[in-house]
């Protein structure tokens, strides 16, 4: 999700300098349509629509935190329920247990909305279920979750995933290399 994660570092420097303005224009200009997808062809499902509502709906709820930042209350109802819709369709076509992307969105909604308990809660069952993947952008530098950086369930959050990529990276450095093989290799 590389072209998500940009748009949560973008927005959030944007937000966090003021720039509220440039990053609503900036996420209207680039919103997702029918096609627009670059990159994605491995998660679309057979019929092209999957992935395209899913990532849709992630910037929708990215448009609805910068309008949250401008006060334009009219218009973050109607972005989150947008978001909801493509959400929705996008799970219907999955046919599968949500996923971190479906789990994140849901907690950015509710943050912006102001229900930061609902929000930590569904961090935390994203935390529970390992849902969570590049947590650095997509949690602790997310721009939906900037009010919540010094609440103690959120850095609670923060420091389990923290924990899980330690164990995740000991593992990995604990597995011999690929050159084990010991090939001997006459001298000449």
């Amino acid at each position: 999700m590389l072209f998500n994660n940009l748009i949560v570092i973008t927005v959030r420097n944007l937000l966090d300098d003021g720039r509220v303005d440039y990053a609503i224009q900036l996420l209207e200009d680039t919103l997702p349509t029918a096609g627009t997808i670059p990159g994605m062809g491995r998660y679309i499902d057979t019929d092209g629509k999957m992935m395209e509502t899913l990532e849709r709906g992630q910037w929708l709820v990215a448009l609805a935190c910068a309008y949250a930042e401008r006060s334009d209350s009219e218009k973050v109802s109607e972005l989150i329920e947008n978001a909801a819709e493509a959400r929705l369709s996008g799970n219907a076509q999955q046919k599968i247990v949500p996923r971190n992307g479906n789990y994140l969105m849901e907690a950015r909604v509710l943050a912006i909305q102001g229900d930061n308990n609902a929000a930590l809660t569904k961090l935390e069952e994203a935390v529970q279920h390992n849902l969570i993947f590049g947590w650095q952008i997509q949690v602790a530098g997310d721009y939906a979750f900037r009010h919540l950086q010094l609440n103690p369930r959120f850095v609670t959050i923060v420091d389990r995933l923290e924990a899980k990529a330690e164990r995740q990276r000991a593992i990995v450095l604990r597995q011999p290399t690929l050159n084990t093989a010991r090939v001997q290799v006459p001298m000449l």
